[in-house]
C-alpha cells in the first residue's frame, strides 16, 4: 500500500508546479499578479493551519486529513477548462479561449 505521506507530498509537488503555470495561461493580464499572489498566500495559510492542527492531533491523523484536499482537487480536475496554450497545441483554434492565447503572446 502506498503511504499517505508519499501521496500527499507528490500532490503538493505537482500542484506547486502546475497551478502557477495554469494561472498565467488562463488569467487576463490585469489579474495575473493578484491571482499568483493569492496562490502563494493560500499555500502559506495552508501550511500554517496544518501546523496548528498538527499540534492537536497525531501525525498519522494529520497525514490522512491531508488526503481530503488532494482528493477534492483530483475530482475538480474534471471541471477546469483547458488552457489556451493546450487548445492551440491540439489544433482547436476555433475555441473561445483562442483570443486569450493571442493576448498572452503579446
Amino acid at each position: 500500500m502506498v503511504s499517505p505521506l508519499l501521496l500527499k507530498g507528490y500532490g503538493i509537488g505537482v500542484i506547486s508546479y502546475v497551478v502557477p503555470i495554469y494561472i498565467v495561461e488562463i488569467a487576463p493580464k490585469n489579474l495575473r499578479g493578484g491571482l499568483a499572489t493569492t496562490n502563494q498566500l493560500m499555500i502559506v495559510i495552508g501550511a500554517s493551519v496544518s501546523f496548528l492542527i498538527g499540534s492537536v492531533i497525531t501525525w498519522r491523523q494529520l497525514a490522512l486529513a491531508g488526503l481530503v484536499p488532494c482528493i477534492c482537487l483530483l475530482i475538480g480536475l474534471w471541471f477546469i477548462p483547458e488552457s489556451p496554450r493546450w487548445l492551440y497545441g491540439n489544433k482547436r483554434k476555433n475555441q473561445k479561449l483562442d483570443s486569450w492565447l493571442l493576448e498572452a503572446e503579446v
